[in-house]
C-alpha cells in the first residue's frame, strides 16, 4: 500500500503526465457494476485501489478524467452492500474495517470541499448509507457501526432533506431506558422520560441518599446495555455532525435540544453516584463509565453546535441560552465533584463542557456575560478549592478552567468590562497581588 501511495502523490503533481498509471491503479479497482448488482466481494488489492484513487481525487478533484469519481460514487453508494461480512476478505476485523473507511472518508470529505460538483454527487447518498447502517436488518452490525463510527470522524455532504429523516432516524436512538415497571406503568411517552426522572428532586447521593427510587435509578443505569449507550454515543456524534453541515427542520431542532437536555440530566445524576453505590465493580463498571462518559461528552458537544443552531434574534433564544449555560455549568460542577473527576474521560467531558460555556459567553453578543460570570465565579473557586491543584502540577480540570477564564475575560474587555473588573476582583489573590498585575497576566495582549 505504502508504494502504491507514493505513485498517487505522484501522479497527483501532475497527473496529465501519467494518465497511464492512474489508468493501471483504477484498474485494479471493483468494477463499478460489479458493486452494484448481487452480493459483491473485494480484495485487499481492490481496496487499497480505491484508497489510492480516493486519495488522489482528494488532491486533484477537478481532474479531467471521469474515471476516478465514477468508481469512488460507485463504492461510497454500494457501502450498505459491504455490511455483509462476506464483501470483506477473510483477514479483514471489524478494526480493519473501521480504519478502512475513517481514510476513505477523510479524502472524500477533503475532495468534497474542493469540488461543489462532487460533493453533490456524494450527497446524493450519504443519507440512505447512513439510515441503512442504523437499520441494517440483514448484515453484520459490527460492520455498519464501523461506517457509523467512521462517519463521527468525516462526515460527508447531506442534503437537507436527507439530514431531516437522518436526524429523525437517530433520534429514536433515545427510546429512553427506564425500568420495566416504570415503563408498563407510566403513561408518559419514552422520549420524556430519563434516569433521572426516577429520583426525587432532593437526592444527594453525597449524602448516603438510599431510598428505593434511589436505588432504583441506579439499577437502571446498570442495566443499560453498553452497545445501546455507545448507539447513543455514535448518535449525538452524528446529529452534530448534521448540524455543522446543514440546517434541520425547526421541529426537530427542538427535538434535538430536547434530547440534550434529558442527557445532562442523566449526566449529573450518574455523575454523583458514589463508587460503593454501584452493585457493579472492577473490569465492567469501568467499562460502564467510560462509555457512559464518553456518550456524556457527546452531547455536551452537541449542546454547542444546537447553540450555534439558535436564532440569536429570536424571543426564545435567551430563554434557550440561559437554559443550556445553567445546564453546562451544572454538569461541569457535577463533574468537579464526581469520584470519577480524575479520569481521563471525567477530565475531557470537563473540557467539553467549559468550552460550552465559552461559546455561551460570546453567543447574542455576550449578552449574557453578566449572569455567565456569576455562575461561573462559584466554579472557579470551588475548582481551585480543590486539593489536587495545589501543588504544582495543578491537573487536566484547573487547565480547562484557566483556558476558559482567559477566553471570557478577553471576549469581555472590549464589550462590558463592568462584570469583568467585578469578575477579576471577586478572587482574593487580587487583594494581595494587586488588579493591574492580575489583569496583565490574563490579558498579555491588550
Amino acid at each position: 500500500m505504502e508504494s502504491m501511495t507514493e505513485l498517487c502523490d505522484l501522479i497527483a503533481q501532475n497527473p496529465a503526465q501519467f494518465v497511464d498509471k492512474l489508468a493501471w491503479i483504477c484498474g485494479r479497482c471493483p468494477p463499478p457494476e460489479a458493486l452494484l448488482v448481487g452480493s459483491p466481494r473485494v480484495s485487499r488489492s481492490q481496496l487499497n485501489a480505491i484508497l489510492a484513487v480516493a486519495r488522489f481525487l482528494s488532491k486533484c478533484p477537478n481532474h479531467s478524467d471521469e474515471m476516478p469519481k465514477s468508481i469512488l460514487l460507485a463504492f461510497y453508494r454500494s457501502i450498505p452492500s459491504s455490511f455483509n461480512p462476506s464483501f470483506w476478505p477473510q483477514s479483514f476485523t471489524n478494526d480493519t474495517i473501521l480504519s478502512f473507511f475513517r481514510e476513505f472518508l477523510e479524502y472524500i470529505c477533503k475532495a468534497s470541499e474542493l469540488s461543489p460538483e462532487f460533493s453533490t454527487d456524494v450527497a446524493r447518498f450519504t443519507g440512505d448509507i447512513l439510515i441503512s447502517a442504523l437499520g441494517n436488518p440483514n448484515g453484520d452490525f459490527g460492520v455498519s457501526k464501523a461506517v457509523l463510527k467512521a462517519m463521527c470522524y468525516h462526515f460527508p455532504p447531506i442534503p437537507p432533506d436527507d439530514a431531516n429523516k437522518l436526524v429523525l432516524a437517530l433520534l429514536e436512538q433515545f427510546d429512553s431506558f427506564v425500568p420495566q415497571e416504570l415503563a408498563t406503568s407510566s403513561h408518559s411517552s419514552p422520549m420524556s422520560m430519563s434516569n433521572v426522572d426516577l429520583l426525587p428532586a432532593s437526592s444527594g447521593y453525597s449524602d448516603g441518599g438510599g431510598d428505593a427510587a434511589e436505588k432504583r435509578a441506579i439499577a437502571s443505569f446498570e442495566e443499560e446495555p453498553i452497545d445501546r449507550i455507545e448507539k447513543q454515543e455514535i448518535a449525538l456524534i452524528l446529529i452534530g455532525n448534521v448540524l455543522e453541515k446543514v440546517s434541520i427542520d425547526a421541529n426537530l431542532l427542538e427535538s434535538v435540544r430536547g434530547i440534550v437536555k434529558q442527557q445532562f440530566q442523566s449526566m449529573v445524576t450518574f455523575l454523583k453516584i458514589r463508587k460503593r453505590d454501584w452493585s457493579e465493580q472492577g473490569q465492567s463498571l469501568k467499562v460502564r463509565i467510560n462509555a457512559k462518559l464518553a456518550a456524556y461528552q457527546a452531547a455536551a458537544r452537541l449542546q454547542i453546535k444546537a447553540l450555534a443552531s439558535l436564532d440569536l434574534d429570536g424571543k426564545s433564544s435567551k430563554k434557550l441560552l440561559q437554559g443550556a449555560l445553567a445546564s453546562l455549568i451544572g454538569a461541569a460542577e457535577a463533574c468537579l465533584f464526581s469520584v470519577w473527576r480524575k479520569w481521563r474521560a471525567c477530565e475531557e467531558l470537563f473540557s467539553s463542557l467549559l468550552s460550552g460555556i465559552s461559546h455561551a459567553a460570546v453567543a447574542r453578543d455576550g449578552q449574557m456575560l453578566r449572569v455567565l460570570l456569576i455562575r461561573f465565579k462559584s466554579l472557579v473557586l470551588a475548582t481551585c478549592a480543590q486539593t489536587d491543584t495545589w501543588g504544582s502540577n495543578q491537573g487536566p480540570m484547573f487547565e480547562s478552567v484557566l483556558k476558559t477564564s482567559c477566553e471570557i475575560i478577553q471576549f469581555g474587555w472590549n464589550k462590558d468590562r463592568s462584570p469583568v473588573d467585578t469578575f477579576i476582583m471577586g478572587f482574593p489573590i487580587c487583594e494581595r497581588n494587586g488588579y493591574d498585575e492580575e489583569v496583565s497576566f490574563i490579558l498579555p495582549f491588550t
